[in-house]
């Protein structure tokens, strides 16, 4: 595809991918501006308000922006008995937009790639025509439900368990409809693959976010004693993830270390991460305008994700700046890691505060894992490398589709 024509690609996404403060938004803003660098790309969001469509528009100039004001996040009544009667996934019934179906249906056909982010915009597929359908879920709903379902809240795990069964018939439907699909993680491959129509691609491409200039940080030991953990702390898996962190593993921490620092950032803390700062040595730090400073300072970055699916973004930009992480299995699932070489893995409150133990006490192991995680994303995780990928898949769909 490259040095061939320009493509006309469609993307269709839950909502605008600005600012850039999640995984998801990861991947559809950094796939819509570099393509747009050499494909003629139009966006179509849902929940995309004027002042948002205005912000999109002012990052991503090169792109078409096309959009809905709705529909409202969060869980209604409305798209309760719509899943209910639909039997579909209560997040996919949340993300039904009569107008943004016929908003769809005015732009039409004659389009190379339609790209599909997330479980939630396959439902708008029938209403858009191209030669080449991806799918692009970003992780695997049907395990990420599956995984919630243990850990959720005693009160909400019936509903999780009623809505898992919607999920697992309603994505392998919507697999089937795509002629390829994109994996974030080799771990989750497999199951695509299964689900997928005979003959479909399904590719394992990562999420890589802009790690431009954290690969050009030195890897470091850090300044002090400082630990951190970021994410969107107003989603699930970071919250339990801040929990167990700050009241499991850090009380232990602290009685070898009193004078470690455990330092909590990210988007929209809910109210159960920022009671975390009554823990001794624990501050909250909501909404940083950067994280580059205080992953400069940290000593040691963490994930310590004990649910949840797809790969964890803030993991590999810790590792893109040269950082030693400590991360649970699920927080560097995907990625090719090897423990002890490019961070340390560890699964109980008691080894997780070991490895921070001792971690805290040796700087020139810190730095060694810094750089051996640093080279790693250099050579296999980098924007350039997923665009790549990416085109590589349109160009051979598209081959299939003409000789078909």
């Amino acid at each position: 595809m490259i040095g061939r024509r320009p493509l006309s690609i469609l993307m269709l996404a839950p909502l605008p991918p600005w600012p850039v403060n999640n995984g998801s938004k990861v991947r559809m803003f950094h796939l819509a501006r570099s393509l747009a660098a050499r494909h003629r790309v139009t966006l179509f969001s849902l929940r995309c308000p004027s002042d948002a469509k205005a912000s999109v528009e002012q990052q991503l100039p090169s792109v078409d922006l096309q959009g809905v004001d709705g529909p409202p996040q969060g869980v209604g009544p409305i798209s309760i008995l719509r899943s209910v009667r639909r039997r579909e996934p209560i997040h996919v019934a949340g993300a039904w937009s009569a107008e943004a179906a016929e908003r769809l249906g005015r732009i039409g056909g004659g389009f190379d790639v339609v790209h599909v982010f997330h479980l939630t915009m396959t439902q708008y597929l029938p209403f858009v025509r191209a030669r080449l359908n991806v799918y692009d879920p970003m992780g695997d709903e049907s395990v990420y439900m599956e995984r919630l379902s243990r850990t959720a809240p005693v009160l909400w795990r019936p509903f999780v368990i009623w809505n898992l069964r919607n999920v697992r018939v309603y994505e392998t439907r919507a697999i089937h409809a795509f002629d390829c699909v994109l994996s974030v993680s080799a771990v989750e491959t497999p199951r695509f693959q299964k689900a997928a129509r005979p003959g479909a691609q399904v590719a394992t491409v990562p999420i890589a976010p802009d790690t431009g200039e954290l690969l050009k940080l030195s890897p470091s030991e850090g300044a002090g004693q400082m630990v951190l953990f970021g994410g969107s702390l107003d989603w699930f898996p970071n919250i339990d993830a801040a929990r167990f962190l700050a009241k499991d593993v850090w009380p232990l921490v602290r009685a070898k270390v009193p004078s470690a620092q455990l330092c909590i950032a990210g988007k929209d803390p809910v109210d159960d991460v920022r009671k975390l700062e009554e823990q001794p040595g624990v501050t909250v730090l909501p909404n940083p305008a950067s994280m580059l400073p205080l992953l400069r300072d940290a000593a040691i970055v963490t994930a310590p994700i004990r649910t949840g699916s797809g790969i964890k973004i803030k993991t590999v930009e810790a590792m893109a700046a040269g950082k030693a992480v400590v991360a649970t299995s699920l927080g560097c699932e995907g990625w090719d890691v090897r423990d002890g070489v490019h961070l340390r893995r560890a699964d109980t409150a008691t080894a997780f505060a070991g490895s921070l133990i001792e971690l805290l006490s040796d700087g020139q192991a810190r730095r060694r894992l810094g750089v051996a995680a640093q080279q790693l994303v250099r050579e296999k995780y980098t924007l350039e490398r997923m665009v790549t990928r990416v085109e590589e898949l349109y160009e051979a769909g598209l081959a299939t589709a003409g000789a078909a």
